[in-house]
């Protein structure tokens, strides 16, 4: 009985393992259901750098790799140097003097320098790496299949045939699925590797935190009634998690980090030293491996601050509470030399470690020492160009920024907010966790809010650690006063199709029809041009970054080049400069006259009231493909057609601009929903060059 006892006794990791892996099944769907665009970072700042490192770098030397000869597109924020000026000053005898002006010339070159790290892009970097090797086989020749009769009828040789078959399908599969595999992968591997990793750690943290309550519910107690059921619940079906988290943001990593850095760091953070033996063993935390954890935590916080500076907003007040309670728990005399020396010995320490492990990370991918966080300082703080792209109130993330990603979460927000100021004053309630997770959001949101540029997606981070303070009021109401199990269940049931009620309608509206254009475009022009081996150009003349481009165009048999208008900050800080973006928006006629038709010195050209009209002697460059908003593609209609040879071949719905009632004017940009109200929608115009292979549909091929 005693053996039989012991084998089933339940395993943490065990179970941990069984509910990750429900987690990431959910965020796999969640990210196949996520095709639109929230911000072009997720793509600019993650899958192109990724991209360029993996499909277009050509190492020399090496025999030429057709998986490595595609585009690349980097934005100024991965550009970014400090002009090389050799002034003579490092040239001096004296050793000292020397070490100064290159320590000097270091920190001037991370400050002028990239502002974007490439740890947050480890994931997508390794997963286009994988990419690039299967594609790699996917171009070796299949032998024959038909064997030559008697050495494909005994056991074997049907074996090399059935392989031979399947490896032949598996390649076909592969080529033709190709732009989806790159274009989408990296969003399922930031389900598995971020998004469900965050889940989890906030439903670990809340379970610590439920065991330290006083009267916490046993573990007799249904689950729907627990704490840690409802944090989850809180964080899976958040419909800012299930936009964002997902996507490939450096957001999204800093959240990991954060979320696992405080699930490591449970016991200095809420004080948690009891348990007993027997619970510790079961729990896999013995002292030393708890101490381990504790140094890693802070290590992911050095890393954390590589990838985005601001992350420190949450980092320091843990170091400095995790300081406290090691020095309020400490039997040393002095307890200013014991906070102390825990600030700096392991804090500071490990999240220096972490800094310098990023920097490696990026000094290997850039060639060159440079510390990103410094140049992003630099560039947004120091220099305030941050507000070149856009700008918010002061208070902005109080009364917009927050609310609009917590929803319905804010009022338990807002009631647990209460519950911790009031509870500091009630010796009874002096050890609740519930101020330690406040005082690691309070100055999370302080120090965004002294930026003029604002973001909800900054807000990111912090999100699973409101779902830990709400999930605990919302275990309150379904525990109630009643205790029976089925006014519980009930209660359960309500407040959990509340929550989908709440979430889910937008979560679907945001991630399957609000700016879907770019995406859809990039599906229609890799479905039209991957039927013919050619070399294709495809010129973007939108917003600022609007689109993904190689990331998205990636084809086995076909090349592409794309062009993409300038938003860079030099014009944009430049009051006497126009961006190409603006000023193609602000006269797209007078862009293409100067950016394709280029006339002779006999050739005119005039834009009358009926269209353009252009002498006979212009030079005119057409790309095979142009895009554009739909705004801008009327007012030049005339000059693609007729003067660019060029034809009209789509229009891809992008965001909803209005609605009216079914009857009214209608375009072909609306749509009817049940014969009652049209929607209208922005559309994106495509323009194909007349001569380009006609392209059909696979069902009539």
């Amino acid at each position: 009985m005693g053996n039989e006892k012991h084998r089933r006794r339940p395993s943490p990791r065990r179970d941990a393992a069984r509910l990750f892996l429900l987690i990431c099944a959910y965020r796999i769907t969640n990210a196949w259901m996520v095709r639109t665009q929230f911000d072009p970072d997720e793509y600019w700042q993650t899958l192109e750098p990724s991209y360029c490192l993996v499909f277009s770098s050509q190492d020399p030397g090496q025999e030429v790799d057709m998986q490595r000869t595609r585009g690349c597109a980097l934005t100024w924020e991965w550009t970014r140097r400090l002009e090389e000026r050799d002034d003579g000053l490092c040239r001096s005898d004296a050793h000292m003097e020397r070490a100064k002006c290159s320590a000097s010339k270091l920190l001037q070159q991370a400050l002028h320098g990239p502002v974007r790290s490439y740890v947050s892009l480890l994931p997508t970097y390794g997963y286009y790496k994988a990419c690039r090797s299967l594609f790699r086989w996917t171009d070796v020749d299949e032998a024959p299949i038909l064997g030559s009769g008697e050495e494909d009828s005994d056991l074997f040789g049907r074996l090399r045939l059935l392989t031979r078959l399947v490896s032949g399908s598996t390649k076909r599969f592969i080529r033709r699925n190709a732009t989806y595999i790159v274009a989408k992968g990296p969003v399922y591997i930031h389900a598995i590797l971020v998004a469900a990793p965050t889940d989890l750690c906030t439903y670990l943290i809340a379970d610590r935190l439920s065991k330290l309550r006083k009267g916490a519910t046993s573990s007799r107690d249904p689950i729907w009634t627990t704490w840690p059921f409802w944090a989850l619940v809180c964080s899976l079906t958040s419909w800012f998690h299930g936009y964002a988290l997902i996507r490939t943001y450096a957001n999204s990593f800093e959240a990991v980090c954060l979320s696992v850095g405080v699930a490591m760091l449970h016991r200095e953070l809420f004080g948690v030293t009891g348990g007993t033996d027997g619970e510790r063993e079961s729990a896999g935390e013995s002292c030393n491996n708890h101490q381990l954890q504790a140094k890693l935590a802070f290590v992911l916080g050095g890393l954390g601050a590589c990838v985005r500076f601001t992350s420190l907003a949450a980092w320091i007040p843990i170091g400095c509470i995790v300081a406290y309670r090691k020095a309020s728990s400490s039997q040393q005399p002095s307890f200013y030399k014991s906070m102390v020396g825990t600030l700096f010995g392991l804090c500071g320490l490990y999240g220096l470690m972490g800094v310098v492990l990023g920097c490696a990370v990026d000094r290997t991918f850039y060639g060159f020492w440079a510390v990103p966080s410094l140049g992003n300082f630099h560039f947004n703080v120091v220099l305030g160009n941050g507000s070149l792209y856009g700008t918010h109130p002061s208070l902005w993330y109080l009364y917009a920024g927050l609310p609009a990603i917590c929803g319905v979460l804010l009022p338990f927000l807002l009631w647990s907010a209460v519950d911790a100021t009031a509870g500091q004053w009630r010796p009874s309630e002096r050890d609740n966790p519930l101020p330690t997770l406040f005082a690691i959001i309070s100055p999370y949101i302080a120090l965004h809010s002294v930026s003029a540029h604002k973001e909800f997606r900054f807000l990111l981070p912090i999100l699973p650690l409101v779902c830990i303070l709400v999930g605990q009021k919302v275990s309150k109401i379904v525990e109630g006063t009643e205790s029976s199990t089925h006014a519980q269940l009930r209660r359960c049931k309500l407040l959990f199709k509340g929550l989908l009620v709440s979430n889910f309608p937008h979560l679907i509206y945001l991630s399957m029809i609000h700016q879907r254009g770019p995406i859809a475009l990039n599906q229609f022009l890799s479905a039209r041009m991957e039927e013919n081996a050619r070399s294709y150009t495809v010129h973007y003349l939108m917003g600022c970054h609007s689109a993904p481009v190689y990331s998205h165009l990636h084809m086995p048999n076909s090349n592409v080049t794309v062009r993409y208008l300038d938003c860079s900050p030099e014009c944009r800080s430049d009051e006497e400069a126009i961006c190409e973006s603006d000023a193609f928006t602000r006269g797209p006629f007078g862009f293409m006259l100067s950016n394709y038709l280029h006339s002779s010195a006999e050739g005119t050209c005039e834009n009358s009231d009926e269209g353009e009209t252009c002498g006979e002697t212009l030079k005119i460059r057409s790309p095979s493909y142009i895009v554009m908003m739909k705004e801008q593609g009327e007012r030049i209609h005339g000059t693609l057609t007729k003067q660019m040879n060029m034809k009209h071949v789509a229009t891809i719905p992008h965001t909803i601009k209005s609605i009216s009632w079914h009857g009214n004017e209608t375009s072909q940009d609306s749509h009817a929903l049940f014969s009652l109200i049209n929607i209208h929608f922005d559309t994106i115009k495509v323009y194909e060059k007349e001569g380009v292979k006609p392209w059909k549909p696979w069902y009539q091929q």
